[in-house]
């Protein structure tokens, strides 16, 4: 056999090898994303189950989650269209109003966890915006569709979740809020380090304004840096103006 036609069977065969383990990784690929689609599918027809059997609501005076005055219903059977991460699901669910509060409320949306606001459930919302906060929307859409192949959102969706949740966000007292993320320690610290710094931010009709950032955190939660290897902060709390 001559060193020619040697070279072109070694070829040939790692040619043929790799065919057959692109093909098995193909056929891997389709028993994955196929059984991923089936398992929507159930995930589907079971929420959709669960949600036509609840309870009936039997049209009663309900209790205001802000005053907890008796309310009674101004409208039945509000349809109400939302997205899980099994899919689009439609609810119908009455609607009270508090005459003392001035606003409205649908207990069937408090009793299951329902944003007030939005259509998708608490588990997708937090889902898409740790996807948002990380990065660039259009970034975000990108990567969102490696990991949810079936549930498509685009990079419009991330902009205008992160809009809504930002609202909410100012909307809060800021030390209740900052409270519930993250609990204060009584511990006391022996040093405390207070940083600030600003930057040139673009408003709207051409015009520019600083914000300014100040970043607080303890000795205990710095790492300083070294000739190899930058500093570190594990735990730091920020404001901004």
């Amino acid at each position: 056999m001559t060193e020619k036609k040697s070279r072109k069977d070694s070829i040939e065969t790692l040619m043929r090898l790799a065919e057959e383990g692109i093909e098995q990784s193909s056929r891997m690929t389709s028993w994955e994303r196929g059984l991923e689609e089936e398992a929507r599918q159930r995930g589907q027809s079971e929420m959709d189950k669960r949600l036509e059997e609840l309870v009936p609501e039997d049209g009663k005076p309900k209790a205001c989650p802000k005053c907890g005055k008796k309310s009674r219903v101004r409208r039945h059977a509000v349809k109400r269209t939302f997205q899980s991460l099994w899919g689009t699901h439609t609810i119908h669910r009455d609607y009270h109003y508090c005459e003392k509060c001035a606003e409205g409320f649908f207990p069937r949306d408090e009793f299951l966890g329902l944003p007030k606001e939005g259509p998708l459930t608490e588990e997708l919302e937090a889902r898409v915006a740790d996807f948002a906060v990380n990065e660039v929307y259009e970034s975000a859409a990108e990567r969102w569709k490696i990991h949810y192949r079936l549930l498509p959102f685009s990079d419009n969706q991330f902009r205008q979740v992160t809009r809504r949740l930002g609202e909410q966000v100012e909307e809060c007292h800021p030390v209740l809020m900052e409270t519930a993320v993250k609990p204060p320690t009584m511990k006391r610290s022996n040093l405390l380090y207070v940083m600030a710094d600003g930057g040139m931010v673009p408003m709207v009709r051409g015009q520019w304004r600083e914000v300014k950032v100040g970043v607080f955190f303890r000795a205990e939660h710095h790492t300083p840096s070294s000739p190899s290897q930058r500093g570190l902060i594990s735990e730091a709390r920020y404001t901004a103006m």
